[in-house]
């Protein structure tokens, strides 16, 4: 029988080798006493990591991740809850969280990444892909969308649209569509009423407001 620890609530089950295969993680909510790397998939509840994660596939936690050292997963990252992670937190492929995401340190993603919550990064963010947020973005270092680098970022929140409108310094996110400002500033007619969902009739209503947003 693995020990129990009992932790804001939850009482998890202690792992305590340093490398495990997912069908060794037989409990829903693992505790990881020090540095792990986890082979396959993982589908659990929670986890706790007290040192460095590495996973080299696929997570899917349906609750809180909390991670005191780094993460780092090869392929997508699935969080239900809030993130953590006090040191770097990289995803090779998507990372979603239903909650708020905190990263202390660097944070990249090699895809898509959305945020439901509030985003609070340490250092530097590098998403290769889009980037959903529906809270505030904040962060101390560097800043780079689709590899653009920015030095200013807000998300706006307009009715009929989700979800957050981002806007840089020279481009914006609107809906699944990233480019410059000059670019939706000269987009025609048909191509937004292309991007369906009564977008033409928006994009005309909101346009103006969108295009002169002072950062």
């Amino acid at each position: 029988m693995k020990k129990k620890l009992k932790k804001n609530g939850i009482e998890y089950y202690i792992y305590d080798k340093s490398e495990y295969k997912s069908s060794e993680l037989k409990h829903e909510n693992i505790y990881f006493i020090k540095d792990v790397t986890i082979k396959n998939n993982v589908n659990c509840n929670e986890i706790y990591c007290k040192g460095n994660v590495k996973f080299k596939k696929n997570v899917n936690c349906r609750g809180n991740i909390d991670c005191m050292g780094n993460i780092d997963c090869k392929g997508n990252l699935y969080c239900g809850d809030n993130l953590y992670c006090k040191g770097n937190l990289t995803s090779k492929n998507k990372l979603y969280c239903k909650g708020n995401l905190y990263c202390g340190s660097d944070l990249y993603c090699g895809s898509d990444l959305v945020c439901k919550g509030r985003l609070d990064c340490g250092q530097n963010i590098n998403i290769k892909g889009m980037l959903y947020c529906c809270g505030s973005i904040n962060y101390k270092g560097t800043l780079k969308i689709k590899d653009i680098p920015t030095k200013n970022i807000v998300t706006i929140s307009v009715s009929g649209l989700k979800p957050n409108i981002i806007i840089l310094d020279n481009h914006i996110q609107i809906d699944f569509k990233f480019q410059s400002k000059k670019k939706w500033s000269e987009m025609e007619d048909d191509k937004i009423d292309l991007m369906g969902n009564g977008m033409l009739d928006w994009w005309r209503k909101y346009k103006k407001m969108i295009l002169n947003f002072n950062i």
